[in-house]
């Protein structure tokens, strides 16, 4: 997955306010957070400011497109390629995050039950987890029409959508057209499926597997119409 999208994918996401999203994050972190693992890490933007202000981070992420990108970056913070749903790491951490929408990667009840249950195994005690999750709401308004075109100076990028009910999963197409020189352009294209899960059963996953919810934030001026999930082992 993103094998392709990695290549432009920092300025496709040029727009993203990233220190606002960072100050969300730091505002929710008690004060014995030295270590902090990094789910879905991408191309290493959060992995890299938080190393910055001087904690240990380790990002994972199952594209090693991404994570060569990462690595460009900063090759002193260990980028590591690995399945959220079924990694292995011999380190506890003090916090796990897993932003921009990650958890809805996953597709299923179960493999969103796998991840909750390995992250919660990776955390010391009192470990913090704080993760965001996409909306029906907010998946409604960035596709309307099932589509749209965003064009940029540097390249065009058409969106499609297709709500697939039998399913329950949205199936998003991306075309990026990249320009190069002249009339010259590379064309990219990239497609995955979203899951948006219900509170109620996010909810039920987290307390099962043994997370306190501290509190959920719902539609703040940072992220959209998203939930801000913040969790205590």
């Amino acid at each position: 997955m993103y094998e392709n999208f990695s290549k432009i994918y920092d300025e496709m996401m040029e727009y993203l306010e990233y220190d606002e999203w960072l100050l969300l994050i730091l505002n929710n972190f008690s004060d014995n957070v030295k270590k902090i693992l990094d789910i879905g890490c991408g191309t290493g933007e959060l992995s890299i400011r938080l190393k910055r202000l001087g904690f240990s981070v380790v990002g994972i992420d199952l594209s090693k497109g991404m994570l060569d990108k990462a690595k460009e970056k900063d090759d002193n913070i260990k980028f590591i390629q690995e399945d959220m749903k079924n990694f292995k790491l011999e380190e506890e951490f003090d916090a796990a995050i897993m932003i921009f929408d990650t958890i809805n990667h996953l597709l299923n009840e179960e493999e969103l039950r796998g991840t909750i249950k390995n992250v919660y195994n990776h955390l010391s005690k009192d470990g913090i987890f704080i993760f965001d999750t996409a909306t029906r709401k907010l998946m409604n308004e960035m596709f309307p029409e099932d589509y749209f075109v965003d064009d940029r100076e540097e390249m065009t990028i058409i969106w499609q959508h297709e709500y697939n009910n039998e399913e329950d999963l949205d199936y998003i197409f991306t075309s990026f057209f990249v320009h190069k020189k002249d009339n010259i352009y590379e064309r990219i294209d990239e497609e995955y499926a979203k899951k948006i899960f219900s509170e109620k059963v996010i909810d039920n996953i987290c307390k099962n597997e043994g997370f306190e919810i501290i509190k959920k934030i719902n539609n703040n001026n940072t992220a959209g119409d998203r939930i801000f999930y913040f969790l205590k082992k």
